[in-house]
């Protein structure tokens, strides 16, 4: 009685509570199909997201409609108000994992720092993302292996997107050559090798330099591109093709060496070693 006096309410009102129930029903529904439709325009969301961002919206609609309705028919509203912060105080704390990972998945899908496809590493994992989901960004690995990454963990961490441009990998190999060694003839003879190997992208173009100075030799680096999908054949076959040439130009690549002596005709030393048998 305290809560709601049916007596207090007529025929009008109850038809005009009925009334604000069914047109919020109507506009509920009309809203999920106009924002799935919306949603559906940007490639990065998935079909699952906006249908969730639908139900959200049509369920808020209807909640409205039933506030309206309770509104009409006199009811006291503390009570009610107070019951829905409860719930939704107690949803929002038992659900927040929940609730981060799929507002994480959102925006990961609107920003679009990747698509379906593409190649990504994140959290010190690299695959081919399969989907992102509502809870995480599911990744194929090279072995096979599936990795579920939580979308908060994606969204707050550093992400390579290593697709992009398929030719746009750089390799490097290091040789180490003798200090007497003429090194631009060297440096010559490494981009050479690169230029002439199938595979080494023409742009930009493979160079060599003095990298570093080691104990025993004298450092160069090649750097060339490559295709991604091909990286590993063709830095082997450049490596072949430059010790092949390196070996032909009779350019030296000492390694390091250590030199064992071995001290002979040196005294035992007895001091303090008593002679056998004796106590």
């Amino acid at each position: 009685d305290q809560i709601l006096d049916a007596g207090s309410n007529s025929f009008w009102n109850l038809l005009l509570a009925a009334v604000a129930i069914g047109a919020s029903v109507l506009l509920a529904r009309y809203a999920r199909r106009a924002i799935r439709g919306k949603l559906r325009e940007y490639e990065g969301l998935d079909n699952y997201t906006g249908a969730v961002i639908g139900r959200i919206t049509g369920w808020a609609i209807v909640f409205l409609g039933v506030v309206l309705a309770l509104v009409i028919l006199g009811v006291d509203m503390a009570p009610v108000v107070l019951g829905v912060v409860l719930v939704g105080a107690f949803l929002l704390l038992s659900g927040k994992s929940f609730i981060e990972n799929w507002a994480a998945g959102i925006l990961l899908q609107a920003r679009a720092p990747y698509h379906p496809g593409d190649r990504i590493k994140t959290q010190g994992y690299v695959g081919t993302v399969e989907l992102t989901n509502s809870r995480s960004v599911v990744l194929r690995q090279g072995d096979g292996q599936i990795i579920h990454i939580p979308n908060v963990e994606v969204l707050q961490n550093p992400l390579t997107n290593q697709t992009g441009d398929e030719g746009g990998r750089r390799c490097s190999l290091e040789f180490g050559v003798a200090d007497r060694t003429d090194l631009d003839a060297a440096e010559r003879l490494l981009v050479e090798s690169a230029v002439a190997t199938p595979g080494v992208r023409s742009e930009p173009v493979p160079t060599a330099w003095v990298s570093s100075l080691g104990d025993t030799t004298i450092n160069l680096e090649l750097r060339f591109w490559v295709d991604f999908k091909d990286r590993h054949v063709v830095r082997s076959a450049v490596a072949h093709e430059a010790l092949a040439r390196i070996a032909a130009a009779g350019i030296s690549m000492p390694y390091p060496t250590q030199e064992l002596i071995i001290a002979r005709d040196v005294e035992p030393d007895t001091h303090g070693v008593k002679p056998r048998g004796a106590d």
